[in-house]
């Protein structure tokens, strides 16, 4: 939209700020399992301009033949868009677990389907993200704690002063929580999916994002009920235009 305003030298054209912001996101895909691939849909088909964010959080079997959470995912594909590329991965310091994010430019209006191909004995929670515009990836930031309630991620710095989104993707250890396990989004934060069930090989996962006006860096704090005291990952990236 455009604004229009008038002055004595006639009509002035103002342009609003473009933001980056999310269109719409797949449902959380789970497994445990030998298969090779998982599929993420989307409920509508994607634009043609904007940008496909995948997230996950993942572990592995030491027979799957990966030496760490980055080895886990091989290739991301989709229809209408570029090459993926990873965008952060973050290992547990030990053990074959933590988060992964993925993103590629769309190129081509109306695909839905994500398909995510990885080694086999894996265990896995993922979703995807549609952005309204291709973004620029600042420098990412990650944690890593143990039975903690409170984790902070970040910061991530040197942001440029133009709108963004900032992605928070959350890994627990799906052993190890004294109860049910309860995300609670970052000030600012929308919580856009999670997994939460415990005691199962599946990780406890949970994703938020917030739009961003500009400013030298970004924190994020979010709390949970009931963390792992095996482990919990998080991975902060922010997109900017």
């Amino acid at each position: 939209m455009r604004l229009m305003l008038l002055g004595a030298g006639g009509p002035t054209v103002v342009t609003p700020p473009a933001t980056l912001s999310v269109v719409q996101v797949t449902p959380v895909v789970t497994g445990n399992t030998v298969d090779t691939s998982r599929t993420l849909t989307f409920p509508s088909g994607i634009g043609a301009s904007g940008m496909i964010v995948v997230c996950a959080a993942l572990g592995a079997e030491g027979s799957s033949g990966a030496a760490d959470s980055d080895d886990i995912i091989t290739s991301i594909t989709m229809s209408g868009t570029g090459a993926f590329a990873r965008a952060h991965g973050n290992p547990m310091p030990a053990g074959l677990f933590g988060t992964d994010v993925w993103k590629a430019n769309a190129s081509g209006a109306g695909a839905t389907a994500i398909t995510v191909n990885h080694l086999n004995d894996i265990h896995c929670a993922m979703f995807a993200i549609e952005l309204s515009a291709t973004g620029t990836l600042a420098t990412p930031a990650s944690s890593t704690t143990y039975n903690d309630a409170s984790p902070s991620t970040g910061p991530v710095t040197s942001l440029p002063s133009s709108y963004g989104i900032a992605i928070l993707t959350v890994y627990n250890d799906p052993y190890g929580h004294a109860g049910d396990p309860v995300f609670t989004a970052p000030s600012g934060y929308t919580k856009r999916a999670e997994q939460v069930t415990k005691d199962s090989n599946i990780p406890v996962f949970a994703c938020f994002t917030r739009e961003t006006t500009g400013g030298s860096s970004e924190t994020a704090e979010y709390s949970m009920a009931f963390p792992s005291s095996y482990g919990q990952k998080g991975s902060l990236i922010v997109y900017t235009l």
